[in-house]
C-alpha cells in the first residue's frame, strides 16, 4: 500500500470519527438522500412536503442535486444534499425518511439506533452504503467540493486542469436548464474542436468533465444562453454521431442539467 493511499485513508478514518462524534453529540446538521435519477430538487422538495418531512416554508435552495462532473455509477438513484435548520431538525427527518422512505425502490433499512441515536459512521463524501438517507458533516458547497476533487482525481485525463470546474461552476442557480452535458466524444477532444460543434446553436464555454479510468471517450459540459436553445441542441446532437480525427464515428449522448 502506498503512502498517498494511507494518507487517504487516515484522513477518511478522521473525518468519519469526527461524523460520528457530531451524530452522537447531536451536531450533524445536514443529510444525504438517495432519490431518482431523473428528479430535480423541485421534486424532492415536493415529495418532502407531501409526506410531511418538512415545514410549509422549507426552501428548494435547500436540496443540492449531485453536480456536473461528479462521479456518476450506473443505478436508479442519485444524491441529493439536504441543508436543515439545525441538528434537532436534522435527526426528525432522517427519523421520518427511515420509517417511510419516499421513493419505490428505496429499501429504507434504518441503522441500527440505540438511544435514539443512529449508531453508524456515515460517510459525508455521498450517500454510498446503499441506505436511503444518511446524516452529513459538511454545507452543500463543502459536499459539491469534495465531489469534484474527488471525480478529479479518478480522472484519466485529469480534466487538463481546467480552473473553472469548480463548486462555484457547479452550483449556479441562474444555469439551471442552460447547461447541455455530451458524452461520447474522443477522448483526446480539446476544447477548440468542441466549440464548432455548439456555436450554430449558441452555445459557450466547454468544459471537459471528469471521466472514470481508461475511459476512452470523453464529456463536456456547454453553457447556453437559454433553455430553448439547450434543447434545440440536445435534439440535434442525442445519439448522433460525431466524426473523430482519425475517422472514427462517436455516438453522442447528449442530456439537459437542471
Amino acid at each position: 500500500m502506498s503512502g498517498s493511499q494511507i494518507t487517504t485513508i487516515g484522513r477518511t478514518c478522521s473525518r468519519r470519527l469526527k461524523l460520528r462524534e457530531d451524530i452522537l453529540s447531536g451536531t450533524a446538521s445536514n443529510l444525504i438522500i438517495n432519490g431518482p435519477a431523473s428528479a430535480l430538487p423541485h421534486d424532492i422538495l415536493r415529495a418532502f412536503k407531501e409526506g410531511k418531512v418538512v415545514h410549509p416554508g422549507f426552501s428548494v435552495r435547500r436540496i443540492t442535486a449531485l453536480p456536473i462532473g461528479a462521479v456518476r455509477r450506473p443505478s436508479m438513484f442519485k444524491s441529493f444534499h439536504i441543508t436543515t435548520d439545525d441538528a434537532k431538525m436534522a435527526k426528525d427527518m432522517w427519523e421520518i425518511l427511515n420509517a417511510r422512505p419516499l421513493f419505490v425502490g428505496c429499501t429504507g433499512v434504518p441503522p441500527l439506533v440505540r438511544s435514539g441515536r443512529p449508531d453508524y459512521v456515515f460517510s459525508s463524501d455521498a450517500n454510498e452504503d446503499g441506505s436511503f438517507v444518511t446524516f452529513c458533516d459538511v454545507s452543500a458547497m463543502e459536499w459539491t467540493t469534495q465531489l469534484l476533487r474527488k471525480a478529479r482525481a479518478r480522472d484519466t485525463y485529469r480534466t487538463k486542469d481546467d480552473p473553472r470546474l469548480t463548486a462555484e461552476w457547479a452550483l449556479q442557480p441562474s444555469m439551471s436548464g442552460h447547461r447541455v452535458v455530451v458524452r461520447g466524444l474522443p477522448g483526446t477532444l480539446q476544447a477548440y474542436e468542441v466549440v464548432p460543434l455548439a456555436q450554430d446553436s449558441g452555445g459557450v464555454d466547454p468544459i471537459r468533465l471528469p471521466t472514470a479510468p481508461y475511459t476512452p471517450s470523453s464529456a463536456w459540459a456547454i453553457t447556453f444562453k437559454s433553455v430553448a436553445e439547450a434543447y434545440a441542441f440536445q435534439r440535434r446532437t442525442h445519439l448522433r454521431p460525431f466524426v473523430g480525427s482519425n475517422g472514427r464515428d462517436y455516438t453522442m449522448r447528449s442530456q439537459v442539467m437542471w
